[in-house]
């Protein structure tokens, strides 16, 4: 089992049905999310309000 694991959230924040979050927890109780706000994404035009969220 490994001591820490880093996971990175590309895009889906979801963490009640994310896949790759859930194999992370399997491995490790000792998992950190990370996700870098691109402030591009917020000035694009097709942009949902919930995703702004």
């Amino acid at each position: 089992m490994a001591d820490l694991i880093l996971f990175w959230h590309r895009r889906d924040l979801r963490i009640s049905d994310n896949l790759g979050l859930a194999a992370a927890r399997e491995r490790s109780s000792k998992v950190v999310g990370v996700f870098c706000l691109d402030p591009n994404i917020l000035d694009a035009d097709d942009v949902a309000p919930a995703r702004v969220t």
